[in-house]
């Protein structure tokens, strides 16, 4: 009996990857037919739509700029660097371009996540390889034509930059992933891991010189975008259902979400500066991927999301699959499988579940305190995972 255990344990784990794999297939193949067959892409017909009146040189929200002009007018809340950005996807094709280019290079994001996981995780190699492309949400994200699983290549491109010493394209990386800031703007506490400030320095560059180009094009004031994004936002999009965040915990508490959701940024801002500080204390660097893990929950916690970017977790997960099989724990153990339920359980599913809304917060917060624990009380990088075949 004792030696059929290690056998049962192999087939369920491949059975486990045989589901995760026709799951994350499944979800792309359905979610990019949607867009073809029923033009259910409207986010990023939304994009295309503030693109078109940015690239007639009028900024896409009245709030900013009252400038007349015929047709539905667009009330963009997207940041003006992203904007010159958005050209990639529709210039000069338009929304057939864009719908090209966006399953393009998520189907290449996914396949880089892939890729990704296995290097991250050998001892687990199989499972992680399908671990980020079965994250439920990403099927929604190919659907409503979001940049969601875009970003997260792109910073899975920043934590490879960053492991061979490359800061200044990790930082252009970075600069491209804020097209998302709701998912980017937590991972650059890890240009801190190995002090490289000049590829956040190159990234934050790169954005304010898009957002003065995105302003000199418009003849808008950057003023009058700074005091409009920081005085007058009232964060109304980050009301509604399938929401994650500081507005989740606005309406558990009754209070105002944008007086939240800034506190939460600003909350984000001192965190990271305290990572900082922190790792200029610890005797080794931590280890990229159990930060980066730590990073996606802060931003998934501090930040407005819906359920299409829960992606950004990949790093969370695959840094609790690694603990898992190379410290193995009935904790860790405990951790993966509620961290796998949190993400790749389909969201109406998840949704009939009671305390589905605590859940997940719960489960992300414990799960980047257990990999911060080692950081702190060793300030050294967790053991290496154990070569293998496994799944």
């Amino acid at each position: 009996m004792t030696a059929a255990r290690p056998g049962i344990r192999a087939a369920l784990a491949w059975t486990l990857v045989a589901l995760l794999t026709a799951l994350g297939c499944g979800a792309f193949v359905r979610g990019s037919a949607l867009a073809w067959r029923q033009d259910s892409d409207i986010d990023m017909g939304f994009r295309l739509h503030e693109y078109e009146w940015f690239r007639e040189g009028r900024y896409p929200h009245p709030a900013i700029e009252a400038a007349p002009g015929a047709g539905r007018r667009p009330f963009s809340v997207y940041p003006p660097y992203a904007f010159p950005m958005l050209a990639l996807f529709f210039e000069p094709g338009g929304r057939l371009q864009g719908r090209v280019v966006v399953e393009l290079l998520s189907g290449i994001a996914l396949l880089g996540m892939a890729a990704f996981g296995r290097r991250a995780v050998p001892a687990a190699a199989a499972l992680a390889a399908v671990a980020g492309p079965a994250i439920a949400g990403n099927g929604s994200a190919m659907a409503l034509g979001q940049f969601s699983i875009i970003c997260v290549g792109l910073l899975v491109a920043l934590v490879l930059l960053l492991e061979r010493g490359r800061s200044v394209a990790a930082g252009c990386c970075w600069a491209l992933a804020m097209l998302k800031p709701q998912i980017a703007l937590s991972f650059a506490a890890l240009f801190l891991v190995h002090r490289q400030w000049r590829g956040l320095v190159v990234g934050v560059l790169i954005l304010i010189a898009a957002s003065a180009a995105a302003c000199w094009w418009t003849e808008v004031s950057p003023l009058a975008v700074l005091r409009h994004s920081f005085l007058r936002s009232s964060f109304a999009f980050t009301a509604g259902g399938n929401v994650s965040g500081p507005a989740q915990l606005a309406a558990w508490l009754g209070i105002d979400a944008s007086l939240v959701q800034w506190a939460s940024l600003a909350g984000l801002v001192g965190l990271t500066a305290g990572i900082g500080i922190a790792l200029r204390r610890l005797p080794a660097a931590p280890d990229l991927l159990d930060l980066a893990g730590i990073c996606g929950v802060l931003g998934a916690l501090l930040v407005y999301h819906r359920h299409y970017d829960n992606v950004m977790l990949l790093f969370t997960l695959l840094a609790a699959l690694r603990a898992a099989t190379s410290r193995p724990s009935p904790t860790w153990t405990a951790a993966v499988i509620a961290m796998g339920l949190s993400v790749w359980i389909p969201q109406r599913l998840f949704e009939q579940a009671p305390g589905h809304a605590f859940f997940r917060p719960v489960v992300w917060s414990v799960t980047a305190a257990l990999l911060a624990w080692p950081l702190v009380r060793h300030g050294g990088r967790p053991a290496a995972a154990e070569a293998g075949g496994s799944a």
